[in-house]
């Protein structure tokens, strides 16, 4: 079978100041060197900060919600406007967070200013009293979780599919940790510096500070069912 040059793409994955730039040749063509480039919704970057993705997700976000605003101002249903926005711009912010989330307070910031904006101008008038309530009361308000603490429950839920073979990373997988005598508080899972950036280690570092409530051994039905009723948020 043969390639298609037009869409092949080259890109080399370093965070060197100098890197090794080579050519490669197929059939007589140079394949076409970027610099960024988008897979299964991901847009990611030669130096993996996904900063572009963040930048596109945002901004796609702040489109959908103004039409939202535009089309839907003069609604009086609250569950009806959960719903749209649950459905056309949360799933949207949410998606593929695994693997693009840094825990940046930059990060964080621009993404919670979407579902600020969503709380101000289409559910406060909703609430009552919300001029006294902080933005995380209010999120409580109206059953709606804030946006970094639903990354953390999907890091949680990430390590828990690689406990139980759904999901493979790397020929070690995840190491847990044995205590060799009782501990009060002790960490589950063992962490493994692959990068400050990993997402393995992120995600290990969120389900350790979750096992002190969580068990990561119970079924999955069982464990979304826990996770789902986490409401405080505890990072």
């Amino acid at each position: 079978m043969s390639m298609n040059t037009k869409k092949t793409l080259a890109m080399t994955f370093t965070r060197k100041t100098v890197p090794l730039i080579a050519t490669y040749n197929i059939e007589g063509e140079d394949v076409r060197r970027v610099n960024s480039v988008q897979d299964l919704g991901v847009q990611f970057d030669t130096k993996l900060l996904f900063t572009s993705h963040v930048e596109n997700v945002v901004a796609k976000a702040r489109k959908k919600l103004g039409i939202m605003r535009w089309i839907l101002r003069d609604f009086q249903n609250a569950n009806t406007l959960m719903c749209l926005y649950t459905a056309l711009v949360r799933s949207h912010i949410e998606y593929a967070s695994v693997i693009w989330n840094r825990d940046r307070l930059c990060t964080s910031v621009m993404l919670e200013g979407i579902q600020r904006k969503f709380i101000k101008y289409s559910m406060r008038r909703f609430i009552p009293g919300s001029e006294d309530l902080s933005y995380r009361e209010l999120c409580l308000a109206i059953d709606l979780e804030n946006l970094e603490w639903q990354r953390k429950k999907n890091d949680a839920m990430f390590i828990h599919s690689c406990l139980h073979g759904q999901i493979t990373v790397g020929e070690r997988g995840i190491d847990l940790i044995v205590p060799t005598r009782h501990f009060r508080q002790f960490h589950v899972f063992k962490p493994v510096i692959r990068s400050y950036t990993s997402p393995v280690e992120r995600s290990i570092g969120s389900a350790n500070k979750l096992s002190e409530r969580m068990d990561f051994f119970v079924p999955v039905k069982v464990f979304k069912a826990k996770l789902k009723s986490l409401t405080e948020y505890i990072f």
